[in-house]
């Protein structure tokens, strides 16, 4: 009778893990199992990218792709080193987005800083 429980248990711890482990602090959703910094702003998805897009020139990052609406963007860059950088923004409400930053696999204080200087830029 074990036998057949061991599989289930399994099966829910898996997706138990892969459905990530949030902490937050200081306005940051940390997402500890896929390694991404969340943040609200006050600012369209299109404004809160451009923002971004705008840190990734500064840092001298090579841009990858750069997709945006008003609704939601997309801006993938690298560093010299070759790490990839994606930022995604979705409108949450009126002139509120959520920005999403992830470094490479996690970086935690560059993500951090990264999404500073964004805050400072909107």
């Amino acid at each position: 009778m074990h036998k057949y429980l061991a599989i289930p248990l399994f099966l829910a711890l898996s997706t138990a893990a892969l459905n990530g482990c949030y902490t937050t602090s200081n306005g940051v959703v940390e997402n500890v199992i896929n390694g991404t910094y969340t943040t609200t702003v006050s600012a369209t998805a299109d404004q809160a990218i451009a923002a971004a897009r705008e840190v990734s020139q500064d840092m001298k990052y090579t841009e990858v792709v750069y997709n945006v609406t008003k609704a939601a963007g997309h801006l993938q860059v690298t560093t010299s080193t070759e790490t990839i950088i994606e930022f995604d923004s979705t409108t949450t409400g009126d002139r509120l987005s959520e920005i999403k930053v992830r470094v490479g696999i996690g970086d935690r204080t560059l993500s951090r800083d990264l999404l500073n200087k964004i805050k400072a830029k909107l």
